[in-house]
């Protein structure tokens, strides 16, 4: 029986059960907007998989850094790279099969893990327009595995239908995939903020891995609009061990832009980006 508080967040737990998704010598790939992906796969790098290669948004192997710096000057990340690939080469290198783990953040994702980031309501008045998915409809059918993660587990993001499908999940119980020779395996993983779902592929369907700590079933239940497969007991989510609280703090995000995926920490996350930019300028401006 948990006893003390936990001295970590949940936004520290999500990036750290997203990193343990990271196997040692994977080749990760990452794109811009999802900062939280970003930290994990550099927090996986520094602790469990020394070997994997990251690949951010076309930069090939950037050195762990404070990504808060990367952030707010852009040449930084070129200039601890080993390299720069343009966006049609890594779109090669995933058809070809290089890639092996890709990490994406869908607005919604329904039973099948068809994913959605282009807009919701109806395609022909849709009441809200998305930033769209880039490359989202092709990573989902190439990429070995795909992680999905989702910092607000409710109804409106995990529903029975996406309103549109950016990417594939698993179409007729997985035998679109087969049917189609789909090179790709689909989304194998959703990282929420109350559980670790997996997609289970003799039931064709996500079951519930684990649950963070304090988190019921029947909260996942009632915040998921579809149904789920459960395991006669349910484990709970590891939680982040010192060595990786200390890497995640100290020295890949003591600016704390994993919040920046939180609704309610947004604002706070990017007046500190506001000031560490100002500062940067100015610092600039008297070399």
């Amino acid at each position: 029986m948990r006893t003390n508080r936990p001295s970590y967040t949940t936004d520290e737990l999500m990036v750290v059960a997203m990193s343990r998704q990271v196997q040692n010598g994977d080749v990760v790939g990452l794109g811009l907007a999802t900062p939280m992906a970003t930290i994990a796969a550099f927090l996986a790098r520094q602790t469990h998989a020394p070997n994997a290669t990251i690949i951010l948004s076309g930069a090939v192997q950037p050195k762990t850094h404070n990504v808060a710096l990367s952030m707010v000057n852009p040449v930084m990340l070129a200039s601890i790279s080993c390299g720069f690939l343009p966006h049609t080469v890594t779109m090669d290198m995933a058809e070809r099969g290089v890639y092996s783990l890709q990490f994406l953040r869908p607005a919604q994702v329904d039973a099948e893990g068809n994913m959605n980031t282009s807009l919701i309501g109806s395609q022909q008045r849709p009441k809200l327009r998305l930033p769209g998915g880039l490359a989202t409809g092709d990573v989902t059918l190439f990429m070995r595995r795909i992680v999905l993660y989702q910092p607000n587990h409710d109804l409106r993001n995990f529903p029975v239908q996406v309103d549109y499908k950016t990417g594939i999940g698993h179409p007729e119980q997985g035998r679109w995939r087969r049917r189609m020779k789909i090179s790709g395996g689909g989304p194998t993983k959703i990282i929420t903020d109350l559980c670790t779902l997996a997609f289970d592929t003799e039931a064709d369907c996500f079951a519930v891995e684990s649950l963070h700590p304090g988190i019921s079933p029947s909260t996942v239940k009632e915040r998921t609009g579809f149904e789920l497969a459960w395991p006669t007991h349910a484990s709970e989510t590891e939680p982040p061990n010192e060595r990786q609280l200390t890497w995640l703090r100290n020295t890949i995000d003591p600016y704390a832009v994993r919040r920046l995926e939180f609704k309610e920490h947004r604002q706070e996350v990017l007046k500190r980006l506001d000031d560490l930019q100002r500062r940067n300028n100015h610092g600039q401006s008297e070399k």
